[in-house]
């Protein structure tokens, strides 16, 4: 099975502005003579046609890019990821997933019913994968006592200036 992420994708009238506007740099730097600007003109350009999607099947992670008929992939396999961790409050009312493999992340936004299947999906296809799944409220509960911990730490650090 395949799941897609959620991608945000530009709108409308943001593509037909950059467009106008890497049409006026290549212009301005041809005219002027300023070649450098012509490469500004061609990344605005081409950025304007550019997509991705993420998709999470049985083989792991990928980020599929998508420029005029080129597709370059970025796959992690299941046995690369290390750990998952949900984060339900970022994304609301989506999930916000994210992949670590070594120091590197990745992060998908997803449907809420779609989560379960996938941390099924990854626990199956790679048993020492670390997932860390919180609910909303065993999210607020850490972000709370994580408050909790600072406040304690900053009171301590006031007490031991005053002393001095």
């Amino acid at each position: 099975m395949e799941y897609r992420g959620i991608v945000r994708e530009h709108k409308l009238w943001i593509k037909i502005v950059a467009l106008i506007v890497a049409g006026l740099v290549i212009y301005r730097s041809i005219v002027t003579e300023q070649w450098i600007y012509i490469l500004i003109g061609i990344v605005v350009f081409l950025a304007c046609f550019f997509t991705k999607e993420h998709i999470v099947d049985e083989k792991g992670a990928d980020i599929r890019y998508h420029l005029f008929g080129m597709n370059i992939s970025s796959y992690w396999s299941w046995g690369e990821i290390t750990e998952m961790q949900t984060d339900m409050k970022k994304a609301a009312p989506y999930v916000m997933l994210h992949f670590e493999k070594g120091v590197s992340i990745r992060t998908f936004i997803m449907k809420p019913e779609d989560i379960e299947p996938v941390i099924e999906m990854a626990a199956e296809n790679n048993p020492d994968i670390f997932i860390d799944h919180m609910t909303v409220e065993e999210q607020e509960e850490r972000e709370r006592q994580i408050l909790h911990e600072q406040e304690v730490e900053r009171a301590r650090k006031r007490t031991s200036k005053r002393r001095k």
